[in-house]
């Protein structure tokens, strides 16, 4: 499964934002918990000898906020785990308009891969995106390939595959093209 964030930036720093007012709500929340404690142990130990049947009511109501507390905790984890995923990825959106503004009407693209091909290297290998299509001639693919590389935006731009296709009843050529991030790109 592709885990891309297509998300721009600003939504990103967004995202980062609420995280850190979670992280914030709950430092306070478990911070809130403590005093209370703290503040129940207090009383009981300072309550005469004859309201130990308050101080029990108090140590009841105490482990139940203690118990509400660290269900709200859990959650606040879960979201906090769910943020971590979708943060610090690149957006892949400008990438994709400018692709598309370089495509012109003889081509029609018909998928665009940024996954890694091995999970195992993927830190050691720069990224990829593997773009496939189909062109109305091997001319319009080559020109493609040519305005690609122009762009300058991949370290090295190779047309792995060609095969002859059928594009809407007419003969096309269906293309792969495997461009490689340069070093240090996202």
């Amino acid at each position: 499964m592709n885990h891309r964030n297509l998300l721009p930036p600003h939504r990103q720093a967004a995202k980062r934002r609420e995280r850190a007012t979670r992280r914030w709500i709950l430092i306070n929340s478990v911070y809130a918990a403590l005093l209370a404690t703290a503040g129940g142990i207090y009383a009981y130990a300072t309550a005469p000898a004859d309201a130990p049947i308050s101080a029990a009511a108090d140590v009841g109501k105490l482990n139940a906020r203690l118990v509400s507390i660290r269900q709200q905790t859990a959650a606040m984890n879960t979201n906090l785990r769910s943020i971590l995923e979708v943060t610090d990825r690149p957006d892949w959106s400008v990438l994709l308009r400018i692709v598309a503004q370089s495509l012109g009407d003889d081509l029609v693209l018909g998928a665009v891969d940024t996954s890694s091909p091995n999970t195992a290297t993927a830190t050691t290998e720069p990224r990829r995106v593997v773009l496939s299509g189909v062109g109305r001639s091997q001319a319009a693919v080559t020109q493609f390939v040519l305005r690609i590389e122009a762009l300058r935006l991949f370290g090295h731009v190779r047309l792995a595959q060609t095969v002859t296709q059928s594009l809407r009843g007419n003969e096309g050529v269906g293309f792969q093209l495997i461009c490689t991030l340069p070093e240090g790109g996202q």
